[in-house]
């Protein structure tokens, strides 16, 4: 039996839409709307690209279960929805809507120059159709993402597993055939996209093929920015990040990353708030990554100016529990 699954999208008083998953994978949408006691009306359309025949038949008794389960639901005493099983044809969205409305000055030129438009489309759609890639989250918690990822032939390029902190997206992506540099680039910016760019500072995929690593993509918050918010934090080693990863009220906890040191991080830096008197310590995972800790600490003062108002810090840098440095710094905040 496959395993068929309803992906709500939207629902509102007066209905629902969503999508109709086959072993993970997008094989149609339907839409439902009702007024309770009354009647259910909507449509479902099977993507025939995406849903063999032979599978046709299991489907269906699925999806009238489900709307037959709406409908009672509801308390409605009819139901009429119409099932189509066909290639989808055009979707419009509001970006067509509104180039609708200024079609007069287009229609125009195309007028003037249609030969040349019709090829330049034509080669604009073999440009897509290149570099089209559906990301299908196979399984998805608040912690951990589960992706599949097919081209434009529905083929399987990749399986993706990622865990997700705060602030941070830890994970490995598994490729299916060997991969050109492009196609590494195309599937993490995808990935990457899937996520709030607000909520997220820190990325690090691991890209393997036949459990050899091929990569590995450190993204941080630095090169997700615009290029004119990155000028904005210019001045400060870009080697290396601060993360907030936890907030116990008084004590902040953060994560040290080097670009030049691979994807974990290399030390911890814990900070109690308890007064205008800060104090706090950076435990490195290795005594020799902290060769750089004045640059590091500027970086940590840079984080804790966003927090609240301090007169100093007192920060002790460590590492297998023997102290390294000690310092002591004035509040001059650091942008």
């Amino acid at each position: 039996m496959a395993n068929l699954i309803i992906r709500p999208d939207l629902k509102t008083a007066g209905g629902e839409t969503g999508d109709i998953l086959l072993n993970g994978r997008f094989i149609g949408s339907f839409t439902l709307v009702y007024r309770e006691n009354d009647r259910v009306s909507g449509a479902v359309q099977l993507e025939k690209k995406s849903l063999p025949a032979s599978v046709k038949d299991e489907v269906e008794p699925f999806l009238i279960n489900y709307i037959q389960s709406f409908t009672d639901a509801v308390n409605a005493a009819e139901c009429s929805v119409i099932v189509t099983y066909s290639p989808y044809e055009h979707i419009v969205n509001a970006e067509e809507v509104k180039m609708a409305d200024e079609t007069d000055a287009a229609e125009e030129w195309e007028a003037l120059d249609s030969d040349h438009t019709a090829e330049a489309e034509l080669e604009a759609e073999d440009e897509a159709a290149e570099g089209y890639y559906e990301l299908v989250a196979v399984k998805e918690s608040e912690e951990f993402v589960h992706y599949h990822v097919y081209n434009e032939e529905e083929e399987w390029l990749v399986e993706a597993f990622l865990d997700v902190g705060q602030n941070i997206v830890d994970g490995e992506i598994h490729w299916v055939a060997p991969p050109s540099e492009d196609e590494i680039d195309d599937i993490t910016e995808l990935i990457v996209s899937d996520f709030d760019e607000n909520l997220i500072d820190h990325f690090s995929l691991r890209h393997y093929y036949d459990k050899g690593l091929l990569t590995t993509m450190e993204l941080d918050h630095e090169s997700l920015l615009p290029d004119d918010e990155q000028e904005m934090e210019d001045g400060l080693n870009d080697d290396y990040s601060v993360f907030l990863v936890r907030d116990d009220g008084d004590t902040l906890t953060y994560e040290i990353y080097q670009k030049s040191h691979g994807g974990l991080p290399i030390g911890t830096a814990t900070v109690d708030l308890g007064s205008r008197q800060l104090t706090g310590f950076i435990d490195f995972r290795e005594p020799d990554l902290a060769k750089d800790s004045e640059e590091i600490a500027a970086l940590l003062l840079n984080e804790l100016d966003k927090e609240q108002d301090y007169d100093s810090l007192s920060l002790t840098m460590l590492s297998k529990n023997k102290t390294i440095e000690e310092m002591f710094i004035e509040s001059t905040p650091v942008h």
